[in-house]
């Protein structure tokens, strides 16, 4: 190991402890403490108890002190992910030019140069609450006993299953299933050996005799990935902690939506099929899913809209990937880059069969996916009752930064805003959360109303303007009750409303005439404290029926 008795050492005011610059940046990223000695001289015995006494990097940058688990994990796997690594970069050929495959390897170079060890994660245990470790894993009896108390995830959290590798029953038993449910049917196929970005449509047939004949990188087969699976069983993994009351956000607002549109508010078995103007709800749909890939199948980054995500890996192995900086201007990267956007530092973890990911719920956790070994994940989608205002602070986020996301907004989600405000209010007594929420509402409806519109909303209070109280109140003004107000283009009896690409706001700093791309790049910064200055302006549709291009205006309350 290197000697770095003769670097500059830092030494934390807060807690005490001592390190090199790296892990200085580490400490202070984890602990947000701020206030630091610089420590110019110090010497080999100083040095060596400050490693002892510190969690963090003190000596080497690229060695921080390391758990049990993450090195058994970089044992086991690291030999077998460099393989595969090295046979993706050997596959490059002329045939695969402008191709998803020759992105995703570009990606995969970028994320893991050929000179470098694969970055495992510090793992630590649920239990301990180490704020030094990068993810979290647990029993499912420790995680019961912890959100039983009302904890709050911070963190990515593995569950570690008691049934480990009993959950699945293989490839040929899914391949069966996928034959019983949709033998006749299409499904959507991120096949990277075409040039389309988005996923192909094909028969389920031709696409499990592909499965059949195996991925085999070498010769030229390249591994697809099937991301838009309904979950084929009788009773999803889910982690047990989820069926505690705060987490049943998404299921109620489905229910509410269930009985609002069919017009059967009866709390019974459903005995017909769920539709919201001739299209499934697909909120309902988003809370469970299931994920096929195939060896060496490759997800770039992204975040996971709307909320929380939960995934049970039921055979197979995959390499979970997450950013571990999300500063300012990294994101302002990934909202440019998007789906090509790599970050500075990144730790990974092997999920096996049996192991549940939850990706906590109002965290922003960029992640990507590289598959090991053919695999099949069930999964699902959840909001935390308790964090309902930060979820749409994180909600307005991806709105405003589409680009961030590999899947939209659940539009009955916003159909079912008014839901989703009555359970915030009946469990937050705070006028200033209230207020919050409301404002928040206000960008939310300003950037996703073109979203109703796709959807066949039509003329019809927005779900996120609030409905007027009483049976005397005055109905709400005509602008702010149709699509048209977001400048969507819409043909609605014959009338031609405005384009979606103009829009007039004000922000803080005074008033501007902006396409709605360029509102995006005056909100374009990082989760927190942006969000909260989002919602504490002042929103208002003007009233003007001279204008034939709605505007929207936004004054800062705090001045």
């Amino acid at each position: 190991m290197k000697r770095h008795h003769k670097s500059e050492h830092y030494r934390c005011t807060e807690c005490d402890r001592i390190f090199i610059s790296t892990g200085k940046k580490e400490h202070e990223h984890s602990t947000k403490h701020v206030s630091y000695m610089l420590v110019p001289s110090l010497d080999r015995e100083h040095a060596g108890a400050a490693a002892a006494a510190s969690t963090q990097r003190t000596y080497e940058p690229r060695m921080p002190r390391e758990s049990i688990e993450t090195v058994q994990m970089r044992t086991k796997y690291g030999s077998m992910i460099q393989d595969l690594l090295r046979e993706c970069r050997n596959s490059k050929n002329s045939q695969l030019g402008h191709t998803r495959w020759e992105n995703s390897l570009t990606l995969l170079n970028r994320i893991f140069p050929s000179d470098r060890d694969i970055p495992i994660a510090r793992i630590g245990p649920i239990s301990t609450m180490a704020d030094d470790a990068d993810v979290w894993y647990a029993t499912e009896d420790d995680i019961e006993k912890i959100m039983a108390q009302n904890f709050i995830l911070h963190k990515p959290t593995v569950v570690r299953s008691r049934q480990l590798g009993q959950r699945g029953q293989g490839l040929d038993h899914f391949l069966e299933a996928l034959n019983d449910h949709f033998g006749d049917s299409k499904v959507d196929v991120q096949d990277p050996s075409t040039r389309k970005k988005s996923a192909v449509s094909s028969h389920v047939c031709d696409v499990i005799d592909r499965i059949r004949e195996g991925a085999d990188i070498p010769a030229g087969r390249l591994p697809i990935n099937l991301l838009n699976l309904k979950y084929l069983g009788q009773v999803p993994p889910a982690p047990a902690f989820l069926n505690l009351r705060r987490f049943d956000v998404l299921p109620a607002i489905s229910s509410r939506l269930e009985a609002e549109f069919t017009g059967r508010a009866i709390a019974g078995k459903r005995g017909h099929a769920v539709m919201v103007e001739a299209r499934e709800v697909d909120l309902d749909r988003s809370l469970t899913f299931s994920l096929f890939a195939q060896r060496g199948a490759f997800t770039g980054f992204h975040v996971d809209s709307p909320d929380a995500t939960w995934v049970c890996l039921e055979w197979g192995l995959k390499l979970w990937i997450f950013a571990t900086d999300t500063n300012e201007s990294e994101m302002v990267k990934f909202t440019d880059e998007g789906k090509n956007w790599v970050p500075d530092s990144v730790v990974a973890i092997v999920l096996e069969p049996g192991d549940t990911l939850i990706m906590p719920s109002a965290q922003l956790l960029p992640h990507a996916v590289l598959t090991l070994a053919d695999s099949r994940m069930t999964g699902g989608m959840f909001m935390d009752a308790l964090r309902i205002l930060e979820s749409i602070e994180k909600l307005l986020w991806i709105s405003i930064r589409p680009s961030v996301s590999n899947e939209p907004i659940p539009l009955q989600l916003l159909r079912g805003w008014s839901h989703l405000r009555k359970l915030f209010y009946d469990r937050n007594q705070s006028t200033t959360d209230r207020a919050r929420f409301e404002k928040i509402t206000g960008l939310l409806l300003m950037f996703d109303l073109q979203m109703l519109v796709v959807s066949g909303a039509g003329p019809k209070m927005h779900p996120l303007v609030p409905h007027p109280q009483g049976k005397n109140a005055e109905p709400p003004n005509a602008q702010a009750q149709y699509p048209a107000e977001s400048g969507v283009v819409l043909m609605h009896k014959g009338v031609r409303l405005p384009s979606s690409r103009q829009s007039a706001m004000s922000l803080p700093s005074g008033r501007f005439n902006c396409t709605q791309g360029d509102a995006r790049a005056q909100l374009r910064r990082p989760l927190g404290d942006p969000c909260r200055k989002i919602a504490n302006t002042r929103y208002d549709w003007p009233r003007s029926k001279r204008r034939k291009t709605p505007t929207c205006v936004l004054a800062d309350t705090n001045r």
